[in-house]
This record gives structure tokens, C-alpha cells and sequence, in this order.
């Protein structure tokens, strides 16, 4: 596959309105100040400093972008590729004040298209108590294949779920 075709290497739009950006270091802060005030992450017990680290360590199979709305910073998205048997979600975030506006929707569609030509699935894990998070996945044809006993905290479970591309 060509450079020019690899999926999550370039910053694009996604619809008038709402663009794709690669994430920049002077964001980061402002990004994981708003998580960490936001569940599941405020819940899980995760803090500012580090899912600030977790935005600017260099990692290649990280995708990390910022979703911006109307020309705002309106939430972030990180997608890991390559990963098992597709690319996972491992992160997408819509600030409160963005929210019901259709973003993520869009977001899970561009992931759709970006993927569809080298994978079979899109992954997301989602926190088991997360059940708007969980009933957005469902409803943009995510399913759920596992529960993941306390993953990524002690007495919370977290749930494996799969977006089929074929």
C-alpha cells in the first residue's frame, strides 16, 4: 500500500463543519484537562498529567487527532493501526458543549472508510458502566464480543466490542 493510501496519515475533513487535525503538542494539556473531568475517565481515576502523557509520547501506531467543530477544538480521537485484526478506537472523546451534534457519528464513518480497504473490523473497548457510550457503539453497528474483568482498573469491567467492515 502506497503512502498516499494508508488510512489515518492525513488530516481531512470529515464534512463541511467538521475537520480532522493532527493532534498538536500545545493541545494537549487543554485535551486532558477536559477528560479528566469527563467520565469514564474522571471515574476510572485517570488524571490530568497522565493522560496528558499518554497524548504526546511518541508512539507510531497511534493515530491522535483533533476533531474540531465550526473551527473549535471539539473533542480528540486516537486510533491505534495496526492492531490484532483491524484498527481499534482507543480513544474518542466529544467535549460536553459538542456533544448530540452528530460528530461521533461522523468520526465512526470516516473510521469506516479509512479501514474498509485493509482490515476486516473496527475494535472500541468500552467501560461496562460507559452505557451511552456503549448504546452509541450499538447503534453504528458496533457488538460486543468480550467482557474484560477489571482491564484497565480494579472493580471495573471493560467491554471488548467489534464493528464488522465486510
Amino acid at each position: 500500500m502506497s503512502k498516499r493510501t494508508r488510512p489515518f496519515h492525513a488530516a481531512r475533513y470529515i464534512r463541511p463543519g467538521i475537520r480532522l487535525v493532527r493532534l498538536r503538542i500545545d493541545q494537549a494539556d487543554f485535551i486532558a484537562q477536559q477528560l479528566a473531568n469527563m467520565d469514564p475517565w474522571r471515574a476510572l481515576g485517570y488524571s490530568q498529567p497522565g493522560l496528558y502523557t499518554y497524548l504526546v509520547n511518541d508512539d507510531a501506531a497511534l493515530h491522535r487527532y483533533g476533531l474540531e467543530y465550526a473551527g473549535k477544538l471539539a473533542g480528540i480521537i486516537a486510533v491505534r493501526d495496526p492492531w490484532l485484526f483491524g484498527p481499534h478506537l482507543e480513544l474518542l472523546a466529544i467535549f460536553p458543549a459538542y456533544q448530540g451534534v452528530g460528530i461521533g457519528g461522523e468520526v465512526i464513518e470516516w473510521l469506516r472508510n479509512e479501514a474498509q480497504p485493509h482490515a476486516r473490523n473496527l475494535w472500541v473497548v468500552v467501560s461496562a458502566f460507559n452505557t451511552d457510550a456503549q448504546r452509541f457503539y450499538r447503534r453504528h453497528g458496533f457488538q460486543e464480543i468480550a467482557s474484560l474483568a477489571e482491564l484497565i482498573a480494579p472493580g471495573y469491567d471493560e467491554l471488548l466490542m467489534r464493528k464488522p467492515l465486510t
